[in-house]
């Protein structure tokens, strides 16, 4: 599941990062260049922190799909072994369509909204702060 998770969500990430690193100004790197600063150096003092944007966008969707993740695990393993790849959205599937309960779904569907956006709203704040 990892292994087609990753799969599934790098394109995204590609291109997000793709358009993080077109905005960061060229001028940037060459100063840094002109100061004798090259290759990873360069990389990780000068790219890396404009590219800090991208990140917090590219984690926060990848946690944001993460924690409500359904599709892969339903098609791959319904669940199981037993329970073994069960999260919350499979649950809420399990109780409103299998067991026929859709207020214990709704709940669970409640609860799994309230996770994502409060952790995303707390990523977000920590990472996207200005200094």
């Amino acid at each position: 599941m990892i292994i087609a998770n990753s799969w599934q969500a790098t394109g995204v990430a590609v291109i997000l990062y793709l358009v993080g690193l077109q905005g960061i100004p060229r001028e940037t790197i060459e100063a840094a260049a002109l100061d004798g600063v090259d290759g990873i150096r360069r990389f990780r003092l000068v790219v890396v922190p404009q590219a800090r944007t991208s990140t917090a966008v590219v984690m926060g969707i990848s946690l944001a799909n993460g924690l409500k993740s359904f599709d892969l695990i339903w098609v791959l393993t319904n669940g199981g072994p037993g329970r073994a790849t069960e999260t919350l959205a499979v649950s809420m599937y399990w109780q409103s369509f299998v067991l026929q309960r859709p207020g214990s779904g709704a709940a669970i569907a409640v609860v799994l909204t309230i996770i994502v956006v409060a952790v995303s709203v707390a990523y977000l704040r920590k990472q996207l702060r200005t200094h």
